[in-house]
């Protein structure tokens, strides 16, 4: 029996596609909200020819301003929970999504207002 030694045949006439800016997520929704969390969850869009590398998610809210833009960065994945938020307050969010080369896909946005903090009232 002849051993014969496989060759891996590789085209070389066609270019590699050129990485781009990845896809604004999509189908960015609220998922659940708290008196200082906001949870979210969305679906990736295309990575731009380039592996994903993270997720960050900036936000403002309506009454801080003081605050100015705040902004966290999470590996990459399809949901995401914010927290040290804020008690009823509305939040502006805007997801984006990096890959490997260094491109950032454009903002997809949402608002959101966390919960106000609840009294409990207790009777003798």
């Amino acid at each position: 029996m002849e051993i014969v030694p496989h060759l891996l045949l590789l085209d070389l006439t066609t270019p590699l596609p050129t990485p781009v800016p990845p896809d604004p997520p999509s189908n960015l929704m609220v998922t659940s909200v708290g008196n200082s969390s906001i949870s979210l969850s969305w679906t990736n869009g295309s990575n731009g020819y380039s592996p994903f590398s993270n997720v960050t998610i900036s936000y403002e809210v309506d009454r801080y301003p003081e605050d100015g833009t705040r902004a966290q960065t999470f590996p990459m994945g399809t949901s995401a929970v914010l927290v040290g938020l804020h008690p009823y307050s509305n939040y502006t969010i805007h997801v984006t999504l990096s890959n490997v080369v260094g491109f950032t896909s454009n903002p997809t946005n949402i608002t959101a207002t966390t919960r106000s903090l609840s009294k409990s009232l207790y009777f003798k």
